[in-house]
């Protein structure tokens, strides 16, 4: 069972985005975390 040129295009595609998107929620996370802002990023999260 093969994968069409489709299916890896998609799957790379989701792969890419999910990374892209950790990252930038860590970056994120940090930079609430930096100014002291901590309760915000709770509330986000729940």
């Amino acid at each position: 069972m093969s994968l069409t040129p489709l299916e890896i295009f998609y799957g790379s595609f989701t792969f890419v985005s999910f990374i892209i998107s950790t990252i930038l929620g860590f970056l994120i996370a940090l930079k609430y975390r930096k100014y002291g802002k901590a309760e915000y990023l709770a509330v986000g999260v729940t």
